[in-house]
C-alpha cells in the first residue's frame, strides 16, 4: 500500500515537473519569437497573425520587441501636387529621416541657423538625402499626427489610419507634413514603451511651428493622452475616444481593463491628467450610438474650472450635431471659430446611433474633409 502511494506521488511530481519544464521551455521560446518579430512576418497561427499574437503576449508579459519599434513612426513629407492615388502610391518614411527633415525644416525656417544637420547623428544626416528626395517642397512649418485605432492589418499591426483622406488631391492636409504613429500591441492605450515614445514624439513635435493630432478610438485616446505636448496654437481632434474600459459594455474593452488593469484600468485617471495639463484647443467628436457617447461624455467630468498657470481653466462647450448633411458641417465650423468655445467643445452627432461614425457618416457627406482641412488651414 506504502509503495503504491509512493509511487504515485513520484509519478504525480513527475508529470508536474515536466508540465512545468514544459511550460518554461514555451516562455522563452515565446519570448525569443517575440524579440526577433518583423513587419514582414504575415505567418497564422489557427488563422491568426502570428506578429499580432506575439505583440499582445509581449505587452501583457512585458517583454520587449525591438524589430517591431520602426514600425512606431511612419512618415510622409509634404508635396506640392499630390497625386490623385498618393496615399496608396508612396511609400513612407521611416523616423531617422523624420529627424533629418525636421532639421532640416528648421534651418530653414530659422535665419540665425541655430538648428543645423551636424548636430545630429550619423543615421538622422545619412537619412537627410533620402528625405530630400522624397518631398518636392521646403519642409512644412505644420505636422499633422495620425494615432491608429485599435483595428489591425493582415499582418497584425495597427493600421495607417486617415492617410487616403489626408493625402487626397486638392485638401489643405496634403500640403502639410504628415507623421503617423501606432500602437504596435493594439491594446495598450499607447502605454506600450511610453516613455521612450513620448521622448521620440516630443522631439518632433517641437520641431514644427503648428502641430494637428488626429485619431479615433484607441487613437482619439491617444491624442488626449499626449496632448500635454502641444501648445495653445495647436489642436487635438478626438473621434470617438475610449476614456474607461473597466465600464465600456464592449466586451474587447473589459477585458483589455482585466487583462491589464494598469495600464488600461487606469486610463480615465491618465486621460484626466492630461486634460489638466494641457493647453491645446481639444475638438471631441462622438456618435449617439450609447457606447461612445456615454466615452465621450465622460471626458466633461474632468473638466471642473480649475487654476492653472495661465489662469482659469475653461469649461467644454457642447454642441449638439443633429443634421447629416452640409449644414452639419457648418455648424460644426462655425462652433469651432466662436471664440467661447474655441478651447474645448464637445460634438456630439446625434443622428448616428450607430457604430461606423467616420465611414458611415462623416466622411460620406463631406464633414470629415470639412473638419480636418479647417483643423489644419
Amino acid at each position: 500500500m506504502g509503495v503504491t502511494a509512493s509511487a504515485a506521488a513520484a509519478a504525480a511530481a513527475a508529470a508536474v515537473g515536466s508540465i512545468a519544464v514544459g511550460c518554461v521551455c514555451c516562455y522563452f521560446a515565446a519570448k525569443r519569437a517575440a524579440f526577433r518579430a518583423t513587419p514582414t512576418d504575415t505567418s497564422t497561427i489557427c488563422g491568426i497573425s502570428r506578429v499580432g499574437l506575439l505583440c499582445k503576449l509581449s505587452f501583457l508579459m512585458k517583454w520587449p520587441i525591438p524589430n517591431l519599434e520602426s514600425a512606431r513612426f511612419a512618415f510622409l513629407p509634404a508635396q506640392k501636387a499630390p497625386a490623385a492615388d498618393d496615399a496608396a502610391s508612396r511609400t513612407p518614411l521611416g523616423y531617422e529621416a523624420l529627424l533629418a527633415h525636421c532639421t532640416r525644416g528648421k534651418a530653414v525656417r530659422n535665419s540665425n541657423g541655430s538648428a543645423s544637420a551636424s548636430d545630429e547623428p550619423a543615421a538622422t544626416r545619412a537619412a537627410a538625402t533620402t528625405t530630400t528626395q522624397a518631398c518636392d517642397t521646403a519642409p512644412s512649418s505644420t505636422l499633422v499626427v495620425a494615432f491608429s485605432g485599435g483595428a489591425v492589418n493582415k499582418i497584425g499591426l495597427s493600421r495607417m489610419e486617415f492617410r487616403r483622406m489626408l493625402s487626397a488631391r486638392g485638401s489643405a492636409t496634403a500640403h502639410v507634413d504628415q507623421l503617423y504613429v501606432l500602437d504596435p500591441t493594439g491594446m495598450s492605450f499607447y502605454s506600450h514603451d511610453l516613455a521612450a515614445f513620448t521622448a521620440r514624439l516630443r522631439r518632433v513635435v517641437e520641431a514644427y511651428d503648428r502641430v494637428v493630432f488626429i485619431g479615433n478610438c484607441m487613437g482619439g485616446s491617444a491624442v488626449l493622452r499626449f496632448a500635454p505636448l502641444l501648445r495653445p496654437t495647436d489642436t487635438v481632434l478626438a473621434f470617438n475616444p475610449e476614456v474607461d474600459p473597466r465600464i465600456d459594455p464592449r466586451r474587447p474593452f473589459r477585458m483589455a481593463a482585466r487583462l491589464a488593469p494598469r495600464d488600461a484600468g487606469g486610463l480615465a485617471e491618465t486621460l484626466r491628467t492630461a486634460l489638466q495639463r494641457t493647453r491645446a484647443r481639444i475638438h471631441v467628436h462622438s456618435s449617439a450610438w450609447p457606447p461612445e457617447r456615454d466615452q465621450a461624455r465622460l471626458l466633461l467630468r474632468f473638466m471642473t474650472p480649475t487654476l492653472t498657470p495661465t489662469g482659469e481653466w475653461p469649461n467644454w462647450a457642447v454642441r449638439a450635431m443633429d443634421d447629416s448633411g452640409v449644414p452639419s458641417t457648418e455648424t460644426a465650423l462655425a462652433a469651432l471659430r466662436h471664440p467661447a468655445e474655441r478651447t474645448r467643445v464637445l460634438f456630439e452627432h446625434r443622428d448616428c446611433g450607430y457604430h461606423g461614425m467616420l465611414a458611415k457618416l462623416l466622411r460620406p457627406n463631406g464633414s470629415l474633409r470639412a473638419i480636418l482641412d479647417d483643423a489644419v488651414s
